[in-house]
């Protein structure tokens, strides 16, 4: 705001400029004089005339007017300058330099406030764990300046699966007020122990042989752990620690995976029984001064260097009888390595190692073992028999002479190899009726080129429910060699005799009895046909002629297991007259002039479930259920 130049509007006593709305004016003293002396007087006369609530209130108007009058010129403002704007941050500082303008002074500013109130700076919740990674999204709260915020309810400390709050960590900030300062309220989070697989610790000697029982350490993963301690890291009677070979996973952390730290120990020196080494020729003879090593029990010994295998004149070291603990470990007994000695020998014959085939033929140069007359040899050992690719060593035609004693003539050794088999083509085994049919699931035998074949056992050769094996038909390849084609072994067998039985019962299951017609309608039927009683019935199935009242006998038809069979659904016995006639119905009229027929006996809409199929056991029972087919004879 600006003010012209020499102007005394808008000035105090002092001849400081003024704001409008600051509670500041301009007061003259005479004016203020003249007031005090209007406002006495007027209460004077008031109280002496009794209305003085008429001068009071003169009083009031002329003292407001005296009061805002200066007030009133101060916010007489006019405009010298188009508006300026700018834009800043929200809730950031803001400085804006005053312009000079020619004739006026700058006296000051007018803050212009926004009808709705100023919102403040927000305030951030975060939700951290221990490293402070953010382990949930922020929350925000929003509100005006000057107001309380709360984040500490539930809505902002929040529960978060697989997190504790750390209560030793609250915010302090969690309630406060709005500024125009931005804030951040933070949650620290502890993760939820989980169990971690556990540290094992072992305590081995240099075989890896368990001196001392494990120990073992549990907590929760991401857990340090400190296993250099004397708690682990034991003293243990009879052996001294390698500091040598310490584990270099003493201390780490506990994951999910179970981990293993070794403390390799070595036992402690005790001394040993000495080794003594002794000389002697073959008939045990010594024949030099023996040698001594000494030691702890425990250290190693090597008797077999030139120190102690001597040369000695005269003698040869007899190689077939070298001591097999010329090697060793100390112990707490004392050992004897005898080394034997031949007087010097004669060359004798070599020994030649020969590798052929099946066939004789050479398949690998030949070796030759040489030596003196009375030298053990040994052709078995792995030097001579010799691993040959694509061969296989054939352990049927081992050769006798694979170890002996040298001679002063030649020898020689054969070792005899078959080619490697080549995988053959398989053998399936078949089982069929006589017509070819497939009776059973095929078997197979697999194999080498060139290995034998037995399908004549009873793996193959099988005994199978309700068939018989032909042995006039057994394949005369049920034994061979397999070979790079396919084979095949046909085993025949002849269907077991079986039967079908045809069998007639009555409605409960008993057996049926044909129909006495001379009891149909109580006996009416007797008066209509002469000679009743000698009345039959004829089965349509096989034209069997069964007489009235009789038990209808199973019918047998021979058959063989595997055979199909298919019989009527529907079996009828027809009436038959004295001659053999088939009468299509009997009829008669009862005393009510009710007409009757009878027609036959069958089975009616009973079907057996079973009358077709194939044979599959010894017996199989077709059953049919048989009624009497009768009917009512409509009036005339």
């Amino acid at each position: 705001m600006y003010q012209k130049q020499g102007s005394t509007a808008g000035t105090n006593q002092n001849g400081h400029h003024l704001l409008p709305a600051t509670g500041d004016s301009t007061r003259s003293l005479p004016l203020l004089i003249f007031s005090l002396v209007f406002i006495v007087s007027a209460l004077f006369i008031g109280l002496r005339k009794r209305k003085w609530f008429h001068y009071l209130l003169a009083f009031v108007v002329f003292s407001s007017l005296f009061f805002i009058s200066p007030v009133a010129d101060a916010e007489k403002t006019s405009s010298i300058k188009s508006a300026t704007s700018a834009s800043v941050p929200q809730n950031q500082p803001f400085t804006q330099q005053p312009e000079k303008i020619n004739g006026f002074d700058y006296v000051g500013y007018i803050p212009i406030f926004n009808s709705d109130k100023d919102l403040a700076a927000p305030v951030t919740i975060n939700y951290v764990d221990e490293n402070s990674k953010h382990i949930h999204d922020p929350q925000t709260l929003k509100g005006e300046y000057g107001a309380k915020y709360d984040a500490s309810t539930t809505a902002y400390k929040l529960k978060i699966n697989g997190y504790t709050l750390d209560v030793d960590k609250l915010p302090n900030n969690a309630t406060g007020t709005f500024s125009n300062k931005s804030q951040t309220v933070t949650y620290v989070y502890k993760k939820n122990p989980v169990t971690a697989a556990g540290i094992t610790v072992r305590y081995v000697d240099e075989n890896g042989v368990e001196i001392h029982a494990a120990q073992t350490l549990k907590g929760n993963i991401g857990e340090g752990f400190d296993v250099s301690t004397s708690k682990y890291k034991l003293i243990i009677d009879g052996y001294t620690l390698d500091q040598d070979r310490l584990p270099t996973n003493t201390t780490g952390t506990l994951t999910d995976q179970p981990q293993t730290v070794t403390y390799v120990y070595e036992q402690d020196p005790v001394p040993a029984g000495d080794v003594t080494i002794r000389y002697v020729d073959g008939d045990g003879n010594t024949i030099h001064d023996a040698k001594t090593i000494s030691g702890n029990v425990g250290d190693n010994y090597d008797a077999s260097t030139s120190e102690y295998k001597l040369a000695i004149d005269g003698y040869t070291l007899d190689q077939t009888q070298l001591p097999t603990n010329a090697t060793g470990t100390l112990t707490d007994q004392p050992q004897t390595v005898t080394y034997v000695y031949e007087q010097d020998p004669v060359p004798a014959g070599d020994v030649t190692i020969r590798y052929v085939d099946g066939d004789g033929n050479t398949i690998h140069d030949a070796k030759t073992i040489s030596g003196n007359v009375g030298d053990n040899y040994d052709a078995s050992t792995s030097e001579y028999k010799l691993a040959i690719d694509g061969y296989t060593l054939d352990q049927t035609q081992l050769p006798n002479n694979a170890t002996g004693t040298l001679t002063d003539q030649p020898q020689t050794v054969t070792y005899v190899y078959e080619q490697d088999p080549v995988p053959a083509g398989d053998v399936t085994i078949r089982y069929i009726d006589g017509d070819g049919n497939t009776i059973h699931d095929a078997k197979t035998i697999s194999g080498n080129v060139g290995d034998n074949y037995d399908a004549s056992t009873s793996e193959y050769k099988l005994a199978i429910d309700g068939y018989t094996l032909d042995q006039t038909q057994l394949p005369n390849n049920a034994t061979g060699t397999l070979t790079d084609q396919p084979q095949t072994v046909t085993y025949v067998y002849e269907a077991e005799d079986a039967t079908i039985t045809i069998r007639f019962t009555d409605v409960n299951g008993n057996p049926y009895q044909a129909y006495d017609l001379t009891t149909f309608g109580d006996g009416s039927l007797s008066a209509e046909y002469p000679n009743l009683e000698q009345y039959s019935y004829q089965l349509d199935y096989d034209q069997s002629i069964h007489l009235q009242n009789s038990t209808i006998p199973d019918i047998t038809v021979p058959t063989k297991i595997g055979d199909s069979y298919t019989l009527p659904d529907k079996v009828r016995f027809y009436i038959l007259d004295p001659n053999g006639n088939r009468v299509d119905e009997l009829h008669y009229y009862d005393e009510n002039s009710a007409g009757h027929e009878i027609f036959s006996l069958s089975n009616g809409s009973r079907v057996p479930t079973n009358v077709s199929g194939t044979v599959t056991q010894p017996n199989t029972v077709i059953t049919y259920t048989l009624s009497t087919d009768v009917g009512f004879i409509p009036e005339p």
